[in-house]
């Protein structure tokens, strides 16, 4: 039954299941983030753009293929949920104290929908340089490797918290107080380090290892650790991982599907709207704690915070000094703040430790508008150096590895992605080691 429903589902056609999610995703905005949130409320709700806006980021689910083409691919996918779709609705709407003129908002829509239009283009391209592939390490090394990772940063974690995690919060967005002591203690980068890349990698590399296996004890271990590190870094968008890597799994190992090629982005709108329409299900029982906890957790936490991000980086930006990547940290002597950007943009406007993905960083913070055009370029320059180095990697294993990585994408900079994310490590990882004969299912 479960099947047929998915097969039915499947043949929706792309932009309906787009324009789906984009109205549920307002619908929900207005009537639960924005009801609940004071600094998230719609300054202009009778925009004139509106329509428009919406419009446009419905627009290129006409251009994007069902079919992964290439490993990358479900980075953009992740992107144009994540982010792309939310900024354009929001656009302009939501940024307190904005001073910006309703023109400029016009113009960032319009860099937006071409930077992501180049995007969508690019999963369409087939091509890409074969690298010459490494053969000197066995495969077989992951597995402890994985294992010794995930026990560094179980350390880790003790050593910097004891034996108590903290409680992930769904209202607040960061606590500065606690970075701040955190930051203070020696060897805090590395610690970064560790969580990262074991939950960015290693921990992905494990869960598909066993699942392959059908070893659902070692996998579910998996999970549940990929969930303390959630919780030891207050990572509250990586909350929705395991259930799209359990979900990504089904759709890209199951019997029926193994030999098929994968069309992931109906399902991934698909789960989207499911999880925005979890405070709906609390409120029609009227449980209105819960509304308020998963309306703060998923609705505006997930599905919301980078949108209004990037107009505050906009906003800011606008009346200050670029960065022209100074950001980046071997640049930093020419830095023209003394804070970070996420502290910077907070001291601001408010509202924690604000992260946010590459268009608000390496494009707006650098370059202004124009930036997000020349940030797209680079994000498309470093996915085609990513799929040449995993050309020979089974498709569907790289898709997997990269879809626990999405979520990140979508909310650091690209270059702490590239970085501390793991994206370049992993990119290392698939190239030396032999992994196609590590994930052949026993």
């Amino acid at each position: 039954m479960i099947a047929s429903a998915l097969r039915v589902l499947s043949r929706i056609p792309l932009p309906i299941v787009a324009s789906i999610y984009a109205a549920v995703y307002f619908l929900t905005y207005q009537f639960l983030v924005s009801m609940r949130y004071g600094y998230m409320q719609f300054n202009r709700i009778d925009d004139d753009w509106i329509l428009l806006r919406v419009i446009a980021a419905i627009a290129p689910a006409f251009l994007m293929s069902r079919t992964i083409e290439k490993c990358t691919d479900i980075l953009v996918y992740f992107f144009y949920v994540f982010v792309y779709v939310p900024s354009m609705i929001l656009a302009g709407s939501v940024v307190a104290n904005s001073a910006l003129p309703g023109s400029d908002y016009v113009e960032v829509t319009a860099f937006m929908f071409g930077s992501m239009v180049l995007l969508v283009l690019y999963t369409r391209v087939r091509y890409s340089v074969k690298a010459k592939k490494s053969s000197f390490y066995s495969p077989n090394m992951l597995i402890p490797l994985a294992w010794f990772m995930i026990g560094m940063t179980l350390t880790t974690i003790v050593i910097y918290y004891g034996f108590s995690l903290p409680i992930i919060d769904s209202i607040y967005l960061y606590d500065s107080e606690d970075l701040e002591r955190r930051s203070a203690k020696v060897g805090f980068a590395y610690y970064q380090y560790f969580l990262y890349w074991t939950r960015g990698v290693f921990a992905p590399i494990l869960l598909l290892y066993y699942l392959l296996r059908k070893d659902y004890l070692r996998s579910s271990t998996v999970i549940f650790f990929y969930l303390i590190v959630s919780s030891a870094f207050a990572t509250k968008m990586d909350l929705v991982t395991p259930v799209l890597l359990i979900a990504f799994f089904v759709l890209l190992f199951s019997a029926r599907r193994r030999n098929r090629p994968p069309k992931l982005l109906i399902p991934l709108l698909l789960i989207a709207v499911c999880l925005l329409m979890i405070p709906v299900l609390f409120l029609s029982i009227g449980n209105e704690d819960l509304v308020n906890h998963f309306t703060g957790l998923i609705n505006m936490r997930t599905f919301s915070v980078q949108a209004q991000n990037l107009y505050k980086y906009l906003d800011f930006f606008s009346k200050n000094d670029l960065t022209y990547m100074t950001h980046i940290g071997f640049l930093s002597a020419w830095y023209p703040y003394q804070y970070e950007l996420p502290s910077l943009i907070n001291f601001a406007y408010g509202g924690g430790n604000l992260n946010s993905h590459f268009w608000s960083t390496e494009g707006i913070a650098a370059f202004g508008m124009l930036g997000i055009i020349l940030s797209t370029l680079i994000v498309i320059s470093v996915f085609f150096i990513f799929d040449s180095l995993a050309k020979n990697l089974d498709l569907k294993v790289g898709v997997f590895l990269l879809s626990a990585q999405g979520i990140a994408f979508c909310n650091v900079p690209l270059s702490v992605f590239l970085l501390s994310g793991g994206f370049i490590f992993l990119g290392c990882l698939l190239w030396m080691f032999r992994v196609e004969e590590l994930f052949r299912p026993k």
